[in-house]
């Protein structure tokens, strides 16, 4: 994810996130010791692409090995009988049948489920408090779907418009001050508000590749 101790996230993101490096973070230890688990994630294909490297980056090498090779025995095992099929349609609906993200795997449901929860906070925080946290467009815009009041929905949109504008004025100013050799003068928030504008735009990283794997399936 890189360091981003210093730029605001959106609630959501953050929230979903966060759920989903706990979830792998306990995950790929249970898998070491769990052959029950090491049986079910063998059966069901094991992780999406995203989340396969993801697990990748926090499990160690003896720890993979152990764990996966449920996964690709079965899939080999799998293979097999696709190779019996007896005409190429067969083949090619078998197959796709077996590809890694022909279903959603444990951690997307996780964070869908933990994006799900934190817009439902979002929305009562506003409700008992007035707080508004920061929202991502992406999630600003699953948001709206909720809302039923035109003046709340006015409200949200204006308050992520003024969000917007300042961010392009800070990244400006660090585009200028950097371009004139004077970046020593750069404010934190001018520094960081590149990446703060990426994911106010988009989201973070990691939930971003998760929904391009999925619309690509």
């Amino acid at each position: 994810m890189g360091n981003y101790n210093s730029v605001e996230f959106c609630f959501v993101c953050r929230k979903a996130s966060d759920a989903a490096l706990r979830f792998i973070s306990r995950f790929q230890y249970q898998l070491t010791k769990d052959p029950a688990l090491r049986k079910d994630v063998g059966k069901n294909g094991g992780l999406c692409p995203f989340h396969t490297w993801m697990y990748e980056s926090v499990g160690s090498p003896q720890g993979i090995a152990q764990g996966y090779a449920a996964v690709l025995e079965t899939l080999g095992l799998e293979l097999q009988q696709v190779e019996q099929a007896e005409n190429i349609n067969q083949v090619s609906r078998e197959l796709k049948e077996l590809l890694p993200n022909r279903k959603p795997c444990r951690i997307c449901q996780i964070t869908s489920k933990a994006e799900s929860r934190a817009l439902d906070e979002v929305l009562q925080i506003e409700i008992s408090s007035g707080r508004r946290h920061n929202l991502c467009m992406i999630h600003l815009g699953t948001l709206i779907e909720e809302v039923t009041n035109l003046e709340t929905a006015r409200s949200w949109i204006g308050r992520e418009a003024v969000q917007l504008q300042r961010l392009a004025e800070d990244m400006r100013q660090f585009a200028l001050k950097h371009s004139a050799l004077r970046q020593h003068l750069s404010t934190a928030a001018e520094r960081d508000a590149y990446l703060r504008g990426l994911m106010q735009l988009v989201g973070v990283r990691q939930l971003s590749f998760v929904r391009q794997i999925q619309d690509l399936l």
